[in-house]
């Protein structure tokens, strides 16, 4: 997980390492390894997250201040707008004649774009989060098997710059 400590990215080595863990074990067909690499994952952000309300709660007792100083973490590094989706979408997937297009959701990592009211493209905000899809990706075929639920497809993977 990644946490923001004094205007500071930590924790992004142990995400990646995590992710990586996930992934060898489903390319080996291991899925004991798998669901215990998930479920420390799962509770290595249980952990943070606690922290982190617990960081909260002592700064909200202070006098309240600007935190500017933290802000520029989590600007996008790339500003995926209307134009910008569409450009990436008609240049790399040209197959798919996009009509109508919405942003779904924009987070401190992603923009989701649904295309149609069909098709949703997550495109990473900052760079940091490019490892993170790669990951997903890889991981998405093997994750299939074992859920109970639908498991997105990817169509193709879109590069932006």
């Amino acid at each position: 997980m990644q946490v923001i400590r004094g205007g500071r990215v930590e924790g992004h080595g142990n995400l990646v390492t995590e992710h990586a863990r996930i992934v060898e074990a489903f390319a080996y067909a291991d899925l004991a390894a798998a669901r215990q690499a998930i479920t420390e994952h799962i509770e290595t952000g249980r952990r943070i997250a606690l922290e982190a309300i617990e960081r909260a709660g002592r700064v909200l007792q202070r006098p309240l201040r600007p935190y500017a100083h933290v802000v520029p973490e989590w600007i996008a590094e790339i500003v995926v707008d209307e134009p910008l989706a569409r450009l990436l979408i008609r240049e790399q997937l040209a197959s798919l004649a996009v009509r109508s297009l919405r942003r779904l959701a924009a987070g401190c990592d992603n923009t989701v774009w649904l295309a149609d009211d069909r098709w949703a493209f997550r495109f990473p905000r900052r760079e940091i989060a490019v490892p993170l899809v790669e990951s997903e990706l890889a991981v998405l075929p093997y994750v299939e098997s074992i859920l109970p639920l639908a498991v997105p497809a990817p169509l193709d993977r879109l590069v932006a710059g």
